[in-house]
Formats: C-alpha cells, sequence, structure tokens
C-alpha cells in the first residue's frame, strides 16, 4: 500500500480513549508515529492532546499543544474547545507573567482567525493592567 499516507481522523479515536485513562505517553507515542509517517495532525488530535496535558497539570505542554492546534490547523472561529480552554491558557501566562509569550500567542490567535484583533487588545491590555 504505497503511497498511503498517515490519517489523523482514524487516530483521534483512540487519543479520546487515552487521554480519558490519562494515558499520554501513548497519545504522544501514536502522534510521533503518525508524524514519522507522513501524517498532518488534525485540529481534534492537538486539541485532545491539550486537554490532557492541562487535566494533567502540564498546563506548559498544553499551551503547546494549542499552539499547534492554531498555527497548523483550520479553526473555525465558532470552535467551542478552543472558546473554553482560551481562558486557561490565558491563565496560565498571566500567572508566568511572560507579556512577550502571552503576545505572541494572542497574535497566533488573531492571525488564524480564532478571535478578532480587538477581542485580544482589549484582553491583552486587561491582563497586562491587572499584572503590573
Amino acid at each position: 500500500m504505497q503511497g498511503l499516507s498517515y490519517d489523523f481522523r482514524i487516530a483521534n479515536d483512540l487519543f479520546d480513549i487515552y487521554v480519558k485513562n490519562g494515558e499520554l505517553e501513548k497519545t504522544e507515542a501514536v502522534l510521533n508515529s503518525g508524524i514519522e509517517k507522513g501524517g498532518t495532525p488534525k485540529f481534534h488530535t492537538w486539541y485532545c492532546l491539550m486537554i490532557g496535558y492541562i487535566e494533567d497539570d502540564q498546563v506548559l505542554k498544553g499551551v503547546e499543544a494549542l499552539k499547534n492546534a492554531v498555527s497548523n490547523c483550520y479553526v473555525s472561529p465558532y470552535e467551542e474547545p478552543v472558546k473554553d480552554k482560551l481562558a486557561i491558557v490565558m491563565e496560565y501566562l498571566e500567572r508566568k507573567r511572560n507579556v512577550e509569550e502571552m503576545e505572541g500567542f494572542m497574535k497566533s490567535l488573531v492571525a488564524e482567525g480564532v478571535v478578532s484583533s480587538t477581542v485580544c487588545a482589549r484582553l491583552f491590555d486587561f491582563i497586562t493592567n491587572m499584572t503590573s
């Protein structure tokens, strides 16, 4: 079966099960194997991994997974899972007090059409005023 590429839509069912069972190592192994086989992770792939990381208190890895979802995949502005988790990511960046990382992350959200530049600017102003 030469020429077929890895399809993450099938692996996403495994991701859901692994994450629900707290088996992030298995999820990462399937992700890495799929990428090595030429597959391109879909939004749900990264989102599922992000949920697992956040639930396992690995918020930094969750932030990275969300960044991959936003920067590498098409995301509808009405994608509810993203909206649900953005607050968690922003709280994490706020606690780190890393204004540059927060600003870069927010710019990527605007560039990908997840949120408007007006919303990002207001949120960024609110967070930076709260932390100064």
